[in-house]
């Protein structure tokens, strides 16, 4: 992965999407108190008495110099192009831990990503880039392990689209020419002329 890491985090499992809102479109009490405990973990991470008291969640890495930056940028009312353009564009890496299969991937993402977001001062339709993995262990505690970084690509509209066509034109080419047999006629490549 490429970027700057700005945070680096274990975290525990937010509340699923699903209960997230009352009939009103409030977060309910449990997303807030997730929310409390969560800003809590990432402001208290250089407190002596941190660690045993969050355990075993905590920040590995927090670069306050970005983070102060993001904050002055969010209390600028100026909409001028320049300040603009110094917002960033984020990735959040996630590896969600559960202790059974029953548990969906996605449901106690946007939570978490909306808690750390405010946390870190940036709209969190800043993240362009979102890789999502899930494990299984019952042996250690649920968690989140969650990096965000700044993200310096940009992807153009259709270039997913064109790296599958690309993928498909290769297979399709390995087996309408034979490949193997290709390189069995030809002696192999000579890395020489490379």
């Amino acid at each position: 992965m490429s970027g700057k890491i700005i945070l680096n985090a274990f975290l525990p499992v937010a509340t699923s999407v699903n209960a997230m809102h009352d009939s009103k479109n409030r977060l309910t009490p449990a997303a807030r108190a997730y929310r409390a405990y969560c800003t809590t973990i990432l402001t208290d991470y250089k407190n002596s008495r941190y660690k045993s008291q969050y355990s075993p969640f905590y920040v590995f890495y927090q670069d306050d110099e970005a983070i102060a930056v993001a904050r002055a940028l969010k209390e600028t009312k100026s909409k001028a192009k320049a300040v603009r353009a110094m917002h960033k564009k984020y990735c959040m890496e996630v590896l969600v831990v559960y202790g059974s299969e029953l548990r969906d991937l996605d449901n106690q993402y946007k939570l978490m990503q909306d808690t750390v977001a405010d946390f870190l001062c940036f709209n969190d339709r800043r993240v362009i880039k979102i890789v999502q993995l899930k494990e299984v262990d019952a042996t250690v505690p649920p968690h989140v392990e969650l990096t965000v970084r700044l993200e310096d690509s940009q992807w153009p509209s259709g270039w997913l689209m064109e790296q599958a066509k690309l993928e498909l034109q290769a297979a399709k080419f390995y087996e309408d020419y034979n490949y193997e047999q290709f390189l069995k006629e030809d002696g192999g490549l000579d890395w020489s002329d490379l």
